[in-house]
């Protein structure tokens, strides 16, 4: 009884160091598979603020080009730069008349600003507000003081005297080539909402550092822009436009916000972007993260953020516990199995290398390469196994890295399994070169999606290390070839039998010797009616002795 108390303990002992490793296991990969999914929410962000922004500059380098191809229009900045306010006055009301139809276009466009600044830093005229000119702006517009003086295109986020709003700067020439001021064009901050709103349906507001907004409320020619207390940082207001839905994304916010501020706090003092996943309420969120630097400084003044509903985090999760329910289960019903093993003496070690051997085959490194948009994932084990702390997700890198002997049968394997993954498995052993150069046996096990019209859109799979495995292998055969050698060539006649006395094999002196033949040999028992085995007294031997 005290012996099976003992065990009883020890069982349990053994099941919380087998199932551990077993859970953090499960959890990494759970962990891995959430990344991805965030990483992908990260890349999709990233892509729609770049595809925005290329878009707004290349509108704003035609009408640029469209305002600098106009030599009227030079000629009368030109004239403008060195003339009195009178003259100026009437040099303005003939370039309003020259721009007012192209700014109409423009508006359409969500051009907000066509702005006319001269070399000295006073506003020759402002398109969106023609009644306000003649005030310096190198004071206040860090962007337009830099263009003048250092005669380049400066673009980016940066406030004005009333709003903020990604910028474009130009400068500009006249037909003699004199530097005579700045032309901007610029969109309003909220256009990048938009863009995400209408293009994505991915509901989100701006995050506005309180260095850049000094009041709650800015009167703006088209819209009033309306900020609050930001939810995410203490140091950033929310800038909400009227028209912008923003209960949807704002919906349950201050718990999901509450749940995640250590973690905001610490991607927003990092300023690059990042991706959190919030649980809480019903509706599964992915919060995203994108910083918005300053044209100038290149500091980051504000961020955009998004709300998107992912349903497939939760489930990640749920299946992540299933995993862990199912395997602690297994895990006890085996171990209960052990217990009762474990009375009998002589099965205890066994069963306990067994235990071993399956805990250290529990390190597979996993891959996932979607083949339409020829990217990969390697999970950290993936890498690890080939001595790599970080080796770049490429498709080619994989491809890179098989021995040269290997790769024709790799790239014909793989073939054959995407003409058909059913009869032709993704299933075989190459070697793959390690980072110190040398090569290692893997493993290499995969699974393919097709779509519809059958081709391959995506590839799942395992690399598993068999290398001491694979060289062991080798080595037995060589040793198991060189005794079949020496046993062949022995001067004495040797048959080997199983404890029934069949004849299993025989050297080629016994046949010989005994004028049979190995497949004779092979037929015949020392039980049998052929022969009988004598000793020195012509005495028959059992088949015991």
């Amino acid at each position: 009884m005290l012996f099976q108390k003992w065990l009883a303990l020890l069982l349990v002992l053994c099941f919380a160091l087998l199932f551990t490793p077993i859970y953090l296991i499960i959890e990494n990969n759970k962990h891995a598979r959430i990344e991805m999914v965030l990483e992908k929410h990260r890349q999709n962000l990233h892509t729609h603020v770049q595809s925005f922004l290329h878009n707004q500059n290349d509108l704003a380098d035609l009408v640029y080009d469209q305002t600098v191809s106009d030599e009227a229009i030079l000629h009368l900045l030109e004239e403008a730069y060195s003339a009195d306010e009178s003259k100026r006055t009437h040099l303005r009301a003939q370039l309003i008349a020259m721009l007012e139809g192209r700014y109409r276009i423009y508006r359409k466009q969500h051009i907000l600003q066509y702005h006319f600044v001269l070399a000295d830093g006073t506003v020759f005229l402002r398109m969106h507000k023609k009644e306000r000119f003649g005030d310096a702006l190198h004071g206040v517009r860090e962007d337009f003081k830099t263009v003048n003086e250092e005669q380049r295109i400066i673009r980016g986020f940066a406030q004005g005297r009333t709003a903020h709003g990604f910028r474009n700067v130009y400068p500009l020439f006249g037909p003699s080539g004199k530097h005579i001021g700045a032309l901007e064009v610029s969109f309003a901050s909220e256009l990048l909402q938009d863009h995400l709103t209408l293009s994505s349906r991915i509901h989100s507001h701006f995050l506005v550092h309180k260095e850049v907004v000094d009041t709650r409320a800015w009167q703006r020619d088209d819209r009033v822009i309306t900020y609050a207390p930001s939810m995410e940082h203490p140091s950033y207001l929310s800038h909400t436009p009227l028209n912008h839905q923003s209960a949807e994304c704002l919906q349950n916010n201050p718990a999901r916000i509450a749940a995640l501020q250590e973690s905001i706090l610490r991607g927003m003092a990092q300023t690059l972007p990042f991706t959190l996943y919030s649980a809480e309420g019903d509706i599964d969120k992915v919060i995203g993260f994108y910083p918005i630097h300053h044209a100038i400084s290149n500091r980051v003044v504000a961020w955009i953020v998004t709300y998107e509903d992912e349903p497939i985090i939760r489930n990640i999760l749920a299946n992540g516990r299933m995993m862990q329910a199912t395997a602690g289960l297994l895990l006890l019903v085996v171990l209960l199995f052990i217990y009762r093993l474990l009375m009998q003496r002589h099965e205890m070690h066994r069963l306990n290398e067994r235990f071993e051997l399956v805990l250290k085959a529990i390190n597979d490194g996993i891959w996932d390469w979607e083949i339409s948009a020829n990217s990969v994932y390697f999970s950290p084990q993936w890498k690890a196994m080939l001595g790599y702390d970080d080796l770049e997700n490429r498709p080619e890198r994989f491809f890179e890295l098989i021995h040269p002997d290997d790769k024709e049968r790799v790239q014909e394997v793989l073939e054959a399994h995407w003409r058909d993954p059913q009869i032709a498995p993704y299933h075989l052993q190459a070697r793959l070169r390690c980072q110190d150069g040398r090569y290692k046996w893997i493993l290499i096990r995969g699974k393919t999606v097709l779509d519809a019209e059958g081709k391959p859109t995506r590839m799942v799979g395992s690399h598993t290390d068999i290398d001491a495995m694979y060289r062991l292998q080798q080595d037995l055969a060589k040793h198991q070839k060189l005794l079949q050698s020496v046993f062949d060539l022995m001067a004495i006649g040797v048959s080997i039998t199983d404890e029934q006395g069949n004849i299993i094999d025989c050297n080629r002196a016994s046949e010989q010797i005994l004028g049979v033949t190995k497949e004779e040999h092979l037929r015949r028992s020392y039980q049998g009616p052929y022969w009988q085995i004598v000793d020195e007294h012509q005495r028959p031997l059992s088949a015991e002795a």
